[in-house]
């Protein structure tokens, strides 16, 4: 409670803690409550998908940690919300935690909160995001990128379960489920030490690795329909199909931002155009480039007689070119940390 006077600083410092204890509030929700049409589908068209689907479904019923790994884009926070919703927990809080976006010096505040009067800037009491989670699930989205510092800081309270908030001499306990997810793979992490092995350990009781879209072709057309369907319905298209011809270019991509992309994609041309049926001459002209270019072969004839190193390279070379240089952004659609990017480009021989 502010009393009047209030300084300008104290003001403003009041309603950037109420934006943000509103935006907590509003990722803190159930997967039902959120808008239908902004989340990905799980299509189990493909083997591959079944199993997983299997393995969400034996998941759901435990409380034990999961850690989720894929591409980004496959699908990590969906899987996530869904074995939160096939649950016990169901009816509780589905809490978010972005692992690579917090500071170090900021993670007890996020996650335990802080009383009034703790550190500079803390001008109300606030909930920390594990006690906003009680009773339901606490998804650390992105674990391998929680900074170094706050790791021993989140081992210590999954082996407790016992919240301290920042000002306060007393603690107490949550109940709670811990579901973890990274882009990177956490073996790699572990090796390259941006990842406590003991962490690893603890979170990763049942694994479940979310697969790209050029692992399951067979879900393509069918995801892309269902995310069609459901954009159409957000811009009250008649969108209802996707014509064969169209379909065949779709499954040609290499879909690289995976349901992401292909949700993006679906939601621009419902933008654009209006159903009922997706025609190609509605697709972006880069794909029927890709497919032109491609003459609907299959791409692993092109690599035959080529070494493993060889095609290594040649998908990293690619892969840096599509970012311009970058490494960490090649490093994150490859699904490998950047030291072993740049461990692998510093092999390489000037002939390379």
């Amino acid at each position: 409670m502010l009393t009047a006077p209030v300084a300008d600083s104290l003001l403003v410092e009041a309603i950037e803690a109420a934006c943000a204890a509103a935006t907590r509030r509003t990722r803190a929700t159930t997967p039902l409550n959120r808008p239908e049409p902004a989340r990905p589908v799980l299509v189990r068209e493909s083997q591959l998908m079944r199993q997983v689907c299997d393995r969400i479904d034996l998941a759901a019923q435990t409380d034990a940690p999961v850690l989720i790994t894929g591409e980004s884009g496959t699908g990590k926070e969906l899987c996530a919300q869904t074995i939160h919703a096939l649950g016990p927990r169901a009816s509780g809080p589905f809490v978010v935690l972005d692992c690579a976006s917090i500071q170090a010096e900021r993670f007890e505040s996020e996650l335990f909160g802080h009383f009034r009067g703790a550190f500079s800037g803390a001008v109300t009491d606030r909930p920390g995001l594990a006690t906003l989670a009680d009773g339901g699930t606490l998804f650390l989205d992105e674990i391998c990128e929680l900074p170094a510092a706050a790791q021993p800081k989140l081992l210590r309270f999954l082996q407790s379960l016992q919240v301290q908030p920042v000002g306060s001499i007393d603690s107490h306990p949550v109940d709670l489920r811990v579901i973890a997810a990274s882009t990177i793979p956490p073996l790699e992490a572990v090796a390259d030490g941006r990842l406590r092995d003991e962490l690893f350990y603890r979170l990763q009781v049942v694994s479940i690795r979310m697969p790209s879209l050029r692992e399951r072709p067979e879900d393509i057309v069918p995801l892309a329909t269902e995310l069609l369907r459901r954009a159409a319905r957000l811009e009250n298209r008649a969108f209802r199909s996707i014509a064969p011809r169209a379909a065949t270019v779709l499954q040609a991509q290499p879909w690289p931002g995976n349901v992401r992309q292909l949700t993006s994609v679906m939601r621009a041309i419902t933008v654009l155009h209006d159903g009922p049926e997706l025609k190609p001459e509605m697709l972006p002209d880069d794909m029927h480039n890709l497919v032109a270019g491609n003459n609907f072969k299959d791409p692993s004839k092109a690599l035959a007689g080529m070494t493993l190193a060889e095609i290594e390279r040649r998908v990293i070379k690619a892969t840096l070119e599509r970012h311009h240089g970058s490494v960490p952004k090649a490093a994150r659609e490859l699904s490998v940390a950047p030291s072993t990017l740049y461990r692998k480009i510093d092999s390489w021989t000037p002939e390379d």
